[in-house]
Protein backbone atom coordinates (compact mmCIF):
# COMPACT_ATOMS: atom_id res chain seq x y z
CA UNK A 1 0.00 0.00 0.00
CA UNK A 2 1.63 3.19 -0.81
CA UNK A 3 1.63 6.19 1.31
CA UNK A 4 -1.12 8.25 0.52
CA UNK A 5 -3.24 5.35 0.46
CA UNK A 6 -2.14 4.32 3.82
CA UNK A 7 -2.40 7.65 5.37
CA UNK A 8 -6.50 8.17 4.12
CA UNK A 9 -7.09 4.61 5.81
CA UNK A 10 -5.54 5.99 9.12
CA UNK A 11 -7.48 9.49 8.74
CA UNK A 12 -10.34 7.89 8.27
CA UNK A 13 -10.07 5.75 11.91
CA UNK A 14 -9.55 9.25 13.88
CA UNK A 15 -11.74 11.14 12.18
CA UNK A 16 -14.69 9.22 11.84
CA UNK A 17 -16.19 9.77 15.38
CA UNK A 18 -15.93 13.56 15.10
CA UNK A 19 -17.51 13.33 12.17
CA UNK A 20 -20.39 11.63 14.11
CA UNK A 21 -20.18 13.41 16.90
CA UNK A 22 -22.44 16.16 16.26
CA UNK A 23 -24.88 14.75 13.59
CA UNK A 24 -28.05 15.23 15.34
CA UNK A 25 -31.71 15.31 12.87
CA UNK A 26 -33.05 18.62 12.59
CA UNK A 27 -35.92 19.93 15.38
CA UNK A 28 -39.14 19.87 13.40
CA UNK A 29 -40.57 23.01 14.33
CA UNK A 30 -44.18 23.12 13.21
CA UNK A 31 -44.35 26.73 12.08
CA UNK A 32 -41.82 28.60 10.24
CA UNK A 33 -40.05 31.17 11.83
CA UNK A 34 -38.43 34.68 10.00
CA UNK A 35 -35.54 33.15 9.32
CA UNK A 36 -36.37 29.82 8.42
CA UNK A 37 -39.02 31.70 5.64
CA UNK A 38 -35.79 33.67 4.81
CA UNK A 39 -34.13 30.69 4.01
CA UNK A 40 -36.59 29.10 1.65
CA UNK A 41 -37.02 32.04 -0.36
CA UNK A 42 -33.03 31.90 -0.73
CA UNK A 43 -33.59 28.55 -2.09
CA UNK A 44 -36.48 29.53 -4.23
CA UNK A 45 -34.59 32.86 -5.92
CA UNK A 46 -33.04 32.35 -9.63
CA UNK A 47 -30.69 29.33 -9.92
CA UNK A 48 -28.39 31.12 -12.57
CA UNK A 49 -25.97 32.61 -10.03
CA UNK A 50 -26.17 30.67 -6.54
CA UNK A 51 -23.41 30.34 -4.12
CA UNK A 52 -21.32 33.24 -5.76
CA UNK A 53 -18.16 33.67 -3.26
CA UNK A 54 -15.01 35.10 -4.05
CA UNK A 55 -11.76 33.83 -2.77
CA UNK A 56 -8.14 34.93 -2.49
CA UNK A 57 -5.48 34.18 -5.30
CA UNK A 58 -2.40 33.55 -5.75
CA UNK A 59 -0.85 36.95 -4.73
CA UNK A 60 -2.47 40.87 -4.42
CA UNK A 61 -2.88 40.34 -8.62
CA UNK A 62 -5.98 38.09 -8.38
CA UNK A 63 -9.14 36.42 -7.27
CA UNK A 64 -10.93 33.84 -7.59
CA UNK A 65 -14.66 32.90 -7.91
CA UNK A 66 -16.99 30.12 -7.84
CA UNK A 67 -20.76 30.55 -8.63
CA UNK A 68 -23.18 27.69 -9.15
CA UNK A 69 -26.26 27.03 -12.01
CA UNK A 70 -28.25 25.49 -13.42
CA UNK A 71 -27.41 26.20 -17.19
CA UNK A 72 -25.25 23.58 -18.92
CA UNK A 73 -23.79 26.61 -20.57
CA UNK A 74 -19.83 27.38 -20.71
CA UNK A 75 -19.71 30.52 -17.84
CA UNK A 76 -18.28 33.67 -18.29
CA UNK A 77 -16.78 37.13 -15.90
CA UNK A 78 -16.93 40.40 -17.12
CA UNK A 79 -14.79 42.29 -15.04
CA UNK A 80 -13.84 46.42 -15.71
CA UNK A 81 -12.66 48.96 -13.28
CA UNK A 82 -15.77 50.52 -11.51
CA UNK A 83 -18.03 53.35 -11.99
CA UNK A 84 -20.97 54.41 -10.74
CA UNK A 85 -22.82 53.66 -14.46
CA UNK A 86 -22.01 50.27 -13.90
CA UNK A 87 -20.85 50.44 -17.69
CA UNK A 88 -19.03 47.75 -18.72
CA UNK A 89 -17.68 48.84 -22.37
CA UNK A 90 -14.40 48.85 -21.37
CA UNK A 91 -14.62 45.17 -19.90
CA UNK A 92 -12.30 41.95 -20.68
CA UNK A 93 -14.47 39.07 -20.55
CA UNK A 94 -12.47 35.78 -18.58
CA UNK A 95 -13.97 32.34 -19.41
CA UNK A 96 -14.32 30.22 -16.52
CA UNK A 97 -13.83 26.13 -15.90
CA UNK A 98 -17.53 24.79 -16.25
CA UNK A 99 -18.03 21.75 -14.33
CA UNK A 100 -21.07 19.03 -13.74
CA UNK A 101 -21.92 19.46 -10.06
CA UNK A 102 -22.78 16.09 -8.36
CA UNK A 103 -23.94 17.41 -4.89
CA UNK A 104 -27.71 18.81 -5.35
CA UNK A 105 -28.96 16.18 -6.23
CA UNK A 106 -27.94 13.84 -3.14
CA UNK A 107 -30.86 12.67 -0.79
CA UNK A 108 -30.62 15.42 1.76
CA UNK A 109 -30.83 17.50 -0.93
CA UNK A 110 -33.65 16.66 -2.56
CA UNK A 111 -35.60 19.98 -2.55
CA UNK A 112 -32.32 22.06 -3.82
CA UNK A 113 -32.18 21.94 -7.73
CA UNK A 114 -29.35 20.20 -9.35
CA UNK A 115 -26.92 23.04 -10.37
CA UNK A 116 -23.64 22.99 -12.18
CA UNK A 117 -20.93 25.49 -11.10
CA UNK A 118 -18.04 27.27 -13.12
CA UNK A 119 -14.78 28.75 -10.95
CA UNK A 120 -12.44 31.38 -13.00
CA UNK A 121 -9.65 33.49 -11.89
CA UNK A 122 -9.86 37.09 -12.17
CA UNK A 123 -6.04 37.54 -12.94
CA UNK A 124 -3.84 40.96 -13.53
CA UNK A 125 -5.29 42.80 -10.84
CA UNK A 126 -3.59 46.43 -10.44
CA UNK A 127 -3.52 47.93 -6.89
CA UNK A 128 -4.88 50.55 -5.34
CA UNK A 129 -8.33 50.16 -7.70
CA UNK A 130 -11.77 49.21 -7.43
CA UNK A 131 -13.37 47.00 -10.08
CA UNK A 132 -16.82 46.09 -10.27
CA UNK A 133 -17.75 42.09 -12.02
CA UNK A 134 -20.41 40.06 -12.90
CA UNK A 135 -20.90 36.33 -14.12
CA UNK A 136 -23.28 34.33 -16.20
CA UNK A 137 -23.29 31.62 -18.81
CA UNK A 138 -24.00 30.96 -22.46
CA UNK A 139 -23.24 33.82 -24.33
CA UNK A 140 -26.14 35.44 -24.29
CA UNK A 141 -27.18 34.20 -20.44
CA UNK A 142 -28.71 36.53 -18.19
CA UNK A 143 -25.92 38.28 -16.07
CA UNK A 144 -25.22 38.57 -12.20
CA UNK A 145 -25.94 41.59 -10.40
CA UNK A 146 -23.07 43.42 -10.33
CA UNK A 147 -20.12 43.18 -7.20
CA UNK A 148 -17.72 45.16 -6.55
CA UNK A 149 -13.97 45.02 -4.43
CA UNK A 150 -10.93 46.96 -4.35
CA UNK A 151 -7.33 46.59 -4.12
CA UNK A 152 -6.18 49.13 -1.85
CA UNK A 153 -3.06 47.96 -0.26
CA UNK A 154 -0.54 50.14 1.90
CA UNK A 155 2.08 47.42 2.45
CA UNK A 156 0.54 46.52 5.74
CA UNK A 157 -1.91 43.03 5.65
CA UNK A 158 -4.93 42.77 8.10
CA UNK A 159 -7.76 40.25 7.82
CA UNK A 160 -10.84 38.80 10.18
CA UNK A 161 -10.10 35.23 11.75
CA UNK A 162 -13.59 33.14 12.08
CA UNK A 163 -13.41 29.62 12.66
CA UNK A 164 -16.01 26.39 13.14
CA UNK A 165 -19.43 28.51 12.06
CA UNK A 166 -20.03 24.18 11.51
CA UNK A 167 -23.86 25.45 10.86
CA UNK A 168 -26.17 22.78 11.76
CA UNK A 169 -24.25 21.31 14.68
CA UNK A 170 -26.31 22.44 17.13
CA UNK A 171 -29.22 20.41 15.28
CA UNK A 172 -31.19 23.27 14.39
CA UNK A 173 -30.14 24.88 10.98
CA UNK A 174 -31.74 27.81 11.14
CA UNK A 175 -30.83 29.20 14.19
CA UNK A 176 -26.85 28.16 13.56
CA UNK A 177 -27.24 30.42 10.54
CA UNK A 178 -28.92 33.26 12.31
CA UNK A 179 -26.03 32.79 14.71
CA UNK A 180 -23.48 32.97 11.31
CA UNK A 181 -25.13 36.18 10.04
CA UNK A 182 -25.12 38.24 13.16
CA UNK A 183 -21.16 37.98 12.90
CA UNK A 184 -21.08 38.52 9.59
CA UNK A 185 -23.19 41.59 10.18
CA UNK A 186 -20.65 42.20 13.30
CA UNK A 187 -17.72 42.41 11.18
CA UNK A 188 -17.72 45.93 10.36
CA UNK A 189 -17.25 46.50 13.72
CA UNK A 190 -14.54 45.02 13.52
CA UNK A 191 -12.22 46.03 11.12
CA UNK A 192 -14.26 48.17 8.05
CA UNK A 193 -12.30 47.36 5.41
CA UNK A 194 -10.43 43.76 5.73
CA UNK A 195 -8.23 42.19 2.96
CA UNK A 196 -9.77 38.94 3.40
CA UNK A 197 -11.82 36.64 6.15
CA UNK A 198 -10.33 33.72 6.71
CA UNK A 199 -12.15 30.89 8.28
CA UNK A 200 -10.57 27.81 9.75
CA UNK A 201 -12.79 25.01 8.75
CA UNK A 202 -15.98 23.26 9.83
CA UNK A 203 -17.63 25.83 7.70
CA UNK A 204 -20.81 23.30 7.83
CA UNK A 205 -21.85 20.60 10.07
CA UNK A 206 -22.42 17.68 7.34
CA UNK A 207 -20.19 18.02 4.16
CA UNK A 208 -22.82 17.01 1.98
CA UNK A 209 -25.59 19.94 3.19
CA UNK A 210 -26.42 22.68 0.35
CA UNK A 211 -28.80 24.40 2.47
CA UNK A 212 -25.89 24.94 5.22
CA UNK A 213 -23.80 25.66 2.59
CA UNK A 214 -26.30 28.24 1.84
CA UNK A 215 -26.18 29.71 5.31
CA UNK A 216 -22.75 30.21 5.51
CA UNK A 217 -22.11 31.50 1.38
CA UNK A 218 -25.13 33.61 0.69
CA UNK A 219 -25.64 34.86 4.25
CA UNK A 220 -25.79 38.59 3.62
CA UNK A 221 -23.05 40.98 3.57
CA UNK A 222 -20.70 37.89 2.18
CA UNK A 223 -20.17 39.72 -1.30
CA UNK A 224 -18.18 41.99 0.45
CA UNK A 225 -15.88 39.54 1.22
CA UNK A 226 -12.33 37.66 -0.44
CA UNK A 227 -12.38 34.48 1.65
CA UNK A 228 -9.92 31.87 3.01
CA UNK A 229 -11.92 28.70 3.49
CA UNK A 230 -9.32 25.71 5.22
CA UNK A 231 -10.92 22.18 5.29
CA UNK A 232 -12.48 20.81 8.75
CA UNK A 233 -13.13 17.31 9.55
CA UNK A 234 -16.98 18.45 9.03
CA UNK A 235 -16.08 19.85 5.28
CA UNK A 236 -13.87 16.69 4.22
CA UNK A 237 -16.01 13.86 3.52
CA UNK A 238 -17.70 15.28 -0.05
CA UNK A 239 -16.53 17.31 -3.08
CA UNK A 240 -19.31 19.98 -2.27
CA UNK A 241 -15.42 21.52 -0.45
CA UNK A 242 -13.82 21.93 -3.72
CA UNK A 243 -16.92 22.40 -5.33
CA UNK A 244 -17.79 25.74 -3.71
CA UNK A 245 -14.59 27.16 -3.17
CA UNK A 246 -11.75 27.77 -5.20
CA UNK A 247 -8.17 27.82 -4.04
CA UNK A 248 -4.61 29.20 -4.97
CA UNK A 249 -1.66 26.75 -5.19
CA UNK A 250 -3.46 23.48 -4.42
CA UNK A 251 -1.24 20.87 -4.04
CA UNK A 252 -1.17 16.58 -4.67
CA UNK A 253 0.16 16.98 -0.89
CA UNK A 254 -2.18 16.25 1.65
CA UNK A 255 -4.96 15.26 -1.09
CA UNK A 256 -8.20 13.72 0.10
CA UNK A 257 -11.96 13.24 -1.21
CA UNK A 258 -12.42 17.71 -0.48
CA UNK A 259 -9.43 19.38 -0.98
CA UNK A 260 -5.51 19.49 -0.26
CA UNK A 261 -2.58 22.34 0.72
CA UNK A 262 -2.17 25.34 -0.88
CA UNK A 263 -0.68 28.62 -0.31
CA UNK A 264 -0.69 32.60 -1.31
CA UNK A 265 1.15 35.65 -0.48
CA UNK A 266 -0.44 38.72 0.77
CA UNK A 267 2.02 41.45 0.73
CA UNK A 268 5.42 40.55 2.75
CA UNK A 269 3.36 37.38 4.38
CA UNK A 270 3.34 33.81 3.25
CA UNK A 271 -0.12 32.00 4.32
CA UNK A 272 0.24 28.09 4.08
CA UNK A 273 -2.47 25.97 4.64
CA UNK A 274 -2.05 22.38 5.32
CA UNK A 275 -5.15 19.94 5.42
CA UNK A 276 -5.17 18.72 8.75
CA UNK A 277 -7.51 16.21 7.49
CA UNK A 278 -4.55 14.30 5.48
CA UNK A 279 -1.73 12.25 7.47
CA UNK A 280 0.24 12.82 5.08
CA UNK A 281 3.32 14.71 6.69
CA UNK A 282 5.58 14.09 4.18
CA UNK A 283 3.51 15.77 1.31
CA UNK A 284 2.70 18.55 3.96
CA UNK A 285 6.32 18.97 5.02
CA UNK A 286 6.68 19.14 0.77
CA UNK A 287 4.23 21.51 0.77
CA UNK A 288 6.09 24.25 3.08
CA UNK A 289 9.60 23.38 0.97
CA UNK A 290 7.71 24.62 -2.10
CA UNK A 291 5.87 27.55 -1.28
CA UNK A 292 8.65 28.86 0.40
CA UNK A 293 10.80 28.26 -2.81
CA UNK A 294 8.39 29.36 -4.80
CA UNK A 295 7.58 32.40 -3.41
CA UNK A 296 11.30 33.49 -2.66
CA UNK A 297 11.37 36.02 -5.10
CA UNK A 298 9.07 38.10 -3.52
CA UNK A 299 10.97 37.80 0.33
CA UNK A 300 8.34 37.16 2.51
CA UNK A 301 9.18 38.38 6.07
CA UNK A 302 6.40 36.53 7.81
CA UNK A 303 4.94 32.45 7.54
CA UNK A 304 1.78 32.00 8.73
CA UNK A 305 0.37 28.24 9.21
CA UNK A 306 -3.30 27.63 8.66
CA UNK A 307 -4.64 24.46 9.79
CA UNK A 308 -8.19 23.28 11.08
CA UNK A 309 -6.89 20.81 13.74
CA UNK A 310 -4.45 22.74 15.69
CA UNK A 311 -2.03 21.06 17.34
CA UNK A 312 -1.66 22.97 20.54
CA UNK A 313 -5.75 23.61 21.76
CA UNK A 314 -6.70 23.44 25.26
CA UNK A 315 -10.82 21.29 24.77
CA UNK A 316 -11.80 18.49 24.47
CA UNK A 317 -9.69 17.18 21.49
CA UNK A 318 -6.68 18.62 22.98
CA UNK A 319 -5.23 14.95 24.34
CA UNK A 320 -7.13 12.39 21.63
CA UNK A 321 -4.54 10.36 19.63
CA UNK A 322 -5.40 11.93 16.49
CA UNK A 323 -4.57 15.60 18.09
CA UNK A 324 -1.32 13.89 19.51
CA UNK A 325 -0.57 12.30 16.69
CA UNK A 326 -0.56 15.42 14.65
CA UNK A 327 1.41 17.24 17.21
CA UNK A 328 4.18 15.11 16.96
CA UNK A 329 4.93 15.68 13.49
CA UNK A 330 3.26 19.16 12.75
CA UNK A 331 4.89 21.11 15.16
CA UNK A 332 8.68 20.00 14.57
CA UNK A 333 7.49 21.50 10.83
CA UNK A 334 6.60 24.67 12.40
CA UNK A 335 9.89 25.25 13.76
CA UNK A 336 12.11 23.76 11.08
CA UNK A 337 10.95 25.73 8.37
CA UNK A 338 10.41 29.10 11.11
CA UNK A 339 6.35 29.77 10.89
CA UNK A 340 5.48 32.31 13.01
CA UNK A 341 2.20 32.07 13.87
CA UNK A 342 -0.09 29.05 13.66
CA UNK A 343 -3.88 30.01 13.84
CA UNK A 344 -6.42 26.87 13.56
CA UNK A 345 -10.14 26.12 15.51
CA UNK A 346 -11.65 22.73 15.59
CA UNK A 347 -11.79 22.78 19.47
CA UNK A 348 -14.61 24.95 19.66
CA UNK A 349 -12.56 27.12 22.81
CA UNK A 350 -9.89 29.78 22.90
CA UNK A 351 -6.74 29.04 23.39
CA UNK A 352 -2.99 30.58 22.96
CA UNK A 353 0.36 29.04 22.98
CA UNK A 354 2.91 29.68 24.73
CA UNK A 355 5.86 30.61 21.97
CA UNK A 356 6.63 26.95 20.97
CA UNK A 357 10.39 25.64 20.04
CA UNK A 358 8.97 22.53 18.46
CA UNK A 359 6.87 20.60 21.37
CA UNK A 360 8.94 22.37 23.70
CA UNK A 361 7.11 25.59 25.41
CA UNK A 362 9.16 28.47 26.22
CA UNK A 363 7.31 29.31 29.12
CA UNK A 364 7.15 33.53 30.13
CA UNK A 365 4.65 35.03 32.24
CA UNK A 366 4.30 39.09 32.21
CA UNK A 367 4.91 40.98 35.81
CA UNK A 368 1.20 39.60 37.36
CA UNK A 369 1.36 36.59 36.02
CA UNK A 370 -0.43 36.34 33.47
CA UNK A 371 0.14 35.78 29.02
CA UNK A 372 2.43 38.21 28.03
CA UNK A 373 0.84 40.29 25.57
CA UNK A 374 4.20 41.01 23.59
CA UNK A 375 6.85 38.96 22.47
CA UNK A 376 10.53 40.15 20.70
CA UNK A 377 11.79 37.98 18.21
CA UNK A 378 11.01 35.13 19.59
CA UNK A 379 12.50 31.74 19.12
CA UNK A 380 9.36 29.48 17.94
CA UNK A 381 5.91 29.89 17.24
CA UNK A 382 2.68 30.84 18.52
CA UNK A 383 -0.36 28.90 18.15
CA UNK A 384 -3.82 29.95 18.50
CA UNK A 385 -6.87 27.79 18.66
CA UNK A 386 -10.47 30.32 17.74
CA UNK A 387 -13.78 29.20 18.95
CA UNK A 388 -16.90 29.25 17.41
CA UNK A 389 -18.21 31.83 15.32
CA UNK A 390 -21.73 31.06 15.02
CA UNK A 391 -22.47 29.96 18.49
CA UNK A 392 -23.50 26.54 17.61
CA UNK A 393 -21.41 24.56 19.26
CA UNK A 394 -18.96 25.30 22.05
CA UNK A 395 -16.82 22.19 24.42
CA UNK A 396 -15.66 22.76 27.90
CA UNK A 397 -11.84 23.71 28.93
CA UNK A 398 -9.93 20.44 29.21
CA UNK A 399 -7.66 20.86 32.15
CA UNK A 400 -4.66 22.77 32.46
CA UNK A 401 -1.84 22.64 29.27
CA UNK A 402 1.94 22.95 29.71
CA UNK A 403 1.66 24.54 26.89
CA UNK A 404 -0.96 27.00 26.83
CA UNK A 405 -0.10 30.74 27.82
CA UNK A 406 -3.88 31.87 27.94
CA UNK A 407 -7.38 29.42 27.74
CA UNK A 408 -11.02 30.75 27.47
CA UNK A 409 -14.36 29.48 27.21
CA UNK A 410 -17.15 31.43 27.70
CA UNK A 411 -19.73 30.14 25.63
CA UNK A 412 -20.09 33.22 23.52
CA UNK A 413 -18.89 33.40 19.89
CA UNK A 414 -15.45 35.29 18.95
CA UNK A 415 -14.04 36.53 16.07
CA UNK A 416 -10.12 37.69 15.75
CA UNK A 417 -8.69 40.89 13.79
CA UNK A 418 -5.25 39.89 12.39
CA UNK A 419 -2.73 42.99 11.74
CA UNK A 420 0.65 42.12 10.19
CA UNK A 421 2.92 45.26 9.33
CA UNK A 422 6.72 45.03 8.71
CA UNK A 423 7.69 44.75 11.93
CA UNK A 424 5.14 42.82 13.71
CA UNK A 425 2.18 40.54 13.74
CA UNK A 426 -1.22 41.01 16.09
CA UNK A 427 -3.88 39.34 16.99
CA UNK A 428 -6.90 40.99 18.67
CA UNK A 429 -10.15 38.22 19.68
CA UNK A 430 -13.29 39.53 20.36
CA UNK A 431 -16.58 38.73 21.25
CA UNK A 432 -18.80 38.89 18.69
CA UNK A 433 -21.39 41.61 19.69
CA UNK A 434 -24.92 40.83 19.46
CA UNK A 435 -27.06 42.83 17.75
CA UNK A 436 -27.05 46.41 18.58
CA UNK A 437 -24.31 45.57 21.25
CA UNK A 438 -20.98 47.62 20.59
CA UNK A 439 -17.41 46.09 20.46
CA UNK A 440 -15.87 45.32 23.79
CA UNK A 441 -12.24 44.86 24.80
CA UNK A 442 -10.45 41.82 23.31
CA UNK A 443 -10.77 39.15 25.64
CA UNK A 444 -7.12 38.49 23.85
CA UNK A 445 -4.11 40.14 22.43
CA UNK A 446 -0.74 38.95 21.59
CA UNK A 447 1.85 40.82 19.41
CA UNK A 448 5.04 38.99 17.86
CA UNK A 449 7.66 42.11 17.13
CA UNK A 450 10.40 41.58 14.78
CA UNK A 451 13.01 43.61 15.31
CA UNK A 452 16.41 43.78 13.00
CA UNK A 453 19.04 43.04 15.83
CA UNK A 454 22.23 43.56 12.75
CA UNK A 455 21.68 47.39 12.85
CA UNK A 456 23.81 49.18 15.65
Amino acid sequence: MDQSAKATNTETEETEQSLDETAQPSQNNTEKSANESQQEAQMQQSNKHRYPILTIGADNSEKNLTWHHESDEQGYVEIAEANKAGDFSNSRRIEGQTHQGDNTDLFLNKDVPDMNYTQATLSNLEENREYMYRFYNGDTGEKSAIRRFDTNNNGETNFIAVADSQLGASGNLEEDNAGWQNTVNQMDKLNKDPDFLLSLGDQVNEPWDEKAYSGFIEAQGMENFTVVPTLGNHDRANKAFSQHFNLPNLQDDGKNLASSNFYYTHNDTLFVSLNSESLDFKGHEETLQRAIKDTKDQDPKWIVGLTHRNPYSAGKHSDTLATKNRRNHIAPLMEKYNVDLVLGGHDHSYSRSHIMKGKDPQVQWDENGGAPQSYTNPDGTVYITLNSSSGSKFYELDGEKDYAAKSIQDNKPTFSKVNIKDSYIEVLTYHVPQGSEELGEPIDSVRINKEDTTKP
